[in-house]
């Protein structure tokens, strides 16, 4: 559960504590997104060395292949991937708008193909539990409704009332104590949908709360505009996670609105395309300046990457294709990512947040 430990003044941040079986998540955190139970690149061990507490894999994904059987013979998802902190699955909701799963939802749940097979399963709120209660997680997240964006408030009511009942179904079904169960709210870009479903998720007991269906295409100001009016409802005792959402001015402004936690793959896609994340904002190694440029990624900066290699080698790397380039790169965008959450973490314990939030997106945006 969230243990709330400091409060910003003259903003709703908050820093504190997300307890879970396998240890203390710090928050405001970002999680690394490990979907088929890697994050891309990395092993176990450069996860822990750069300071990651939690990550998010795919519940459905991994129940496709390897099976959630068979990671339960290795002693779960934490046994799988030899990982003894805490771990996040996400129910597989977001294949409704994801191209080749070919989704199609009924109230019983959502018939998706499989992208390995072409093999179609009814995908319910009770196989979303037996799934990830079997993989082990210390979080799981509800199967919800996600409607692609650009839906009608038709088929946006239908996912809030569908999501309404599937998080009923999910905690009735829920039976592992040692795993927190997060509901997600939905309503597209409709702000009396939005309120109704945090209305009624939030006389619902869990561990906390998903902000869904956002980043998805709407502007960044519906984006906030509505992550603000569910955080308005929602209980304050409990973890809000804005699902999606990672770029760091994205991260700083929504912290100051009061979400605790985030996941994108926002770093480690742009380290496999030469996008270097500096708090000068992202510069690409590809680009000749860095040909024969011996210094580090970014001056300072203490990941492993800029410790041990320079920008002329990463160019070098990229322009001869050689797979090292995509791992260095990932080293240093999370090792940024990291240490951009305990710098925000650090400025709310010091009562400094307004100021750091100022300071950062001058300096990020240029």
């Amino acid at each position: 559960m969230l243990e709330i430990t400091h409060t910003s003044t003259g903003s709703k941040a908050r820093a504190g504590i997300l307890h879970t079986a396998h240890g203390e998540v710090q928050m405001p955190c970002f999680m690394p997104v490990a979907t088929k139970a890697s994050v891309k690149t990395l092993a176990s061990r450069d996860l822990i060395e750069l300071g990651v507490d939690n990550f998010i894999a795919n519940a459905y994904l991994l129940h496709l292949r390897p099976g959630h059987d068979l990671i339960k013979k290795a002693g779960g998802l934490h046994g799988l991937m030899n990982w003894d902190r805490s771990i996040f699955t996400d129910s597989g909701g977001f294949q409704i708008i994801r191209s080749g799963f070919e989704p199609k939802v009924t109230d019983r749940g959502v018939l998706l193909k499989s992208p390995y097979d072409g093999k179609t399963e009814l995908f319910t709120p009770e196989k979303c539990v037996e799934v990830q209660e079997t993989l082990g997680s210390d979080i799981a997240m509800m199967l919800d409704d996600c409607p692609p964006h650009g839906s009608g408030r038709e088929r946006v009511a239908d996912a809030v009332r569908r999501t309404t009942d599937w998080a009923g179904i999910f905690l009735r079904k829920h039976n592992r104590n040692d795993q927190l169960v997060f509901l997600i709210a939905q309503g597209g870009t409709f702000p009396d949908l939005r309120k109704k479903s945090a209305e009624e998720l939030a006389d619902l007991q869990c561990g906390g709360y998903g902000i869904g269906g956002l980043c998805i295409g709407e502007s960044k100001q519906e984006m906030y505009d509505m992550t603000r009016l569910q955080l308005d409802i929602l209980p304050l005792d409990k973890t809000k996670y804005l699902m999606g959402v990672g770029t760091p001015e994205d991260i700083i402004n929504l912290v100051d609105m009061g979400v605790d936690l985030f996941d994108s793959v926002f770093p480690t896609r742009n380290a496999r395309h030469q996008s270097a994340l500096t708090n000068y904002g992202t510069i690409n190694v590809n680009a000749t300046l860095f040909k024969e440029n011996l210094g580090p990624i970014e001056e300072g900066c203490q990941c492993p990457s800029c410790r041990e290699h320079t920008r002329a080698y990463l160019y070098h790397l990229f322009k001869v294709k050689e797979l090292l380039a995509m791992r260095l790169l990932t080293l240093h965008n999370l090792y940024f990512m990291m240490s951009l959450m305990e710098r925000i973490r650090y400025a709310i314990r010091k009562d400094e947040f307004p100021e750091f939030k100022e300071k950062f997106l001058v300096q990020y945006l240029g």
